[in-house]
């Protein structure tokens, strides 16, 4: 006795499920390589960076080192002169020849120009220090140096062109000597300049 015939509909639909497994299984094989190519890739990009990152230290230490020990004794003195002894270090210098051989000299390792208010300002809003009771304090605006040069610190500070005779000779103006531009009071009209000593 041989099982019963079941009716075409479910052996059409037993067929199809199987399909349908078949094809959720080799779907999820495909996934699974492409997740293990994906992961292979990955690896092989983070190896690279992690080579060229390597690489690119080791070329930034050797220009480092190119730069300091590659430097010419002489170069390297004309910088102690300059007070020019670490990075991000700035000093204003009274320009001469003898001055400006040597800047021509150290030129690749520095920059240089002349001052002016506003640049001025900026650095020492941002860089500069005073010392106020024995303590770094950042100038962050007038009153800090006001307390620094009050006048029982400084009885008898002068300032020529302010409280005392600028120097004969000398002048306010942009020309060698010169004194560049006139003391501008906060309203901006001008002080009464002291006379020139005799």
């Amino acid at each position: 006795m041989g099982g019963e015939a079941k009716p075409e509909s479910l052996l059409k639909e037993e067929k199809r499920n199987e399909e349908w497994e078949l094809a959720k299984k080799q779907e999820l094989e495909a996934a699974k390589k492409n997740t293990e190519n994906w992961k292979v890739i990955y690896n092989r990009a983070k190896q690279y960076a992690k080579e060229y990152e390597a690489h690119e230290k080791e070329l930034i230490q050797l220009q480092h080192e190119a730069n300091i020990n590659g430097m010419h004794p002489r170069t390297r003195k004309i910088l102690q002169l300059l007070r020019l002894r670490q990075i991000f270090n700035g000093v204003f210098l009274k320009v001469n020849k003898a001055t400006m051989n040597m800047l021509h000299r150290v030129e690749p390792y520095v920059t240089y120009g002349y001052p002016n208010l506003k640049s001025v300002r900026e650095l020492i809003y941002k860089r500069g220090y005073g010392k106020l009771n024995k303590q770094r304090i950042a100038l962050t605006d007038n009153s800090i140096v006001e307390k620094m040069w009050s006048s029982t610190n400084m009885p008898h500070l002068r300032i020529p062109g302010l409280n005392a005779p600028i120097p004969c000779g000398a002048g306010f103006g942009y020309y060698p000597g010169g004194w560049g531009k006139s003391p501008v009071a906060a309203r901006s009209c001008k002080f009464n300049v002291v006379g020139c000593e005799n």
